[in-house]
């Protein structure tokens, strides 16, 4: 299976895929395999090769929402909203805990202009004390070096530093970037006056 791995970190997709089923008629089909055709197949734009991976990889295993946030994603990427949304809302309640759905669910909805859906998820999830704040910064940093990102998710960023903010009002790096995103957004008198208090 590493081989299958690093071959497709490699961009090599059918040497991969060749290994996987290697590993298939060897011991047949396991999650892994399934999966890793399944990010091959995307990878390759063979669309419905793709989701027959990830259904036959959900059998037996309806608990697997890692699959379902797969399968949402999948969806997304074809543009096809009531399936990415219902696999998305399958997830979401169970796993508010975990970043990645709850990210991957909130841009979805903000490209589909639900925004105000949008702020009450990013709100919860930065407001989650159960999530690290490493990964929200980091989520927030990478918007402020990606203009198009930051555009993506502009609808929420001031909701999203202002609740970090208010729960960590003394972390010097939360505080850099609540100016840093306050001044991107134009509000420089917000900025001003915290990044007196990291000086002062």
């Amino acid at each position: 299976y590493q081989i299958a791995a690093l071959m497709e970190k490699g961009k090599d997709n059918w040497q991969s895929l060749f290994y996987l089923e290697k590993i298939e008629n060897e011991v047949g089909q396991t999650r892994e395999t399934l999966l890793g055709k399944s990010r091959i197949y995307e990878n390759l734009g063979m669309k419905k090769e793709a989701l027959s991976q990830l259904r036959l990889a959900i059998v037996g295993h309806e608990e697997d929402y890692v699959v379902y946030g797969m399968m949402a994603e999948h969806f997304r990427m074809m543009s096809k909203n009531d399936s990415a949304e219902y696999y998305y809302e399958k997830i979401y309640y169970d796993h508010q805990d975990d970043a990645n759905v709850v990210l991957s669910y909130g841009e979805f909805l903000l490209a589909t202009e639900q925004n105000e859906k949008a702020v009450k998820m990013y709100a919860s999830l930065f407001g989650n004390s159960r999530v690290d704040d490493g990964i929200k910064v980091r989520y927030l940093y990478s918007a402020l070096q990606d203009q198009n990102f930051f555009n993506k998710i502009r609808p929420i960023i001031d909701t999203a530093v202002n609740i970090l903010l208010n729960n960590s009002p003394d972390k010097l790096n939360i505080m850099s970037l609540y100016c840093d995103v306050n001044y991107r957004l134009g509000n420089y008198d917000a900025s001003s006056i915290v990044l007196r208090e990291i000086i002062a």
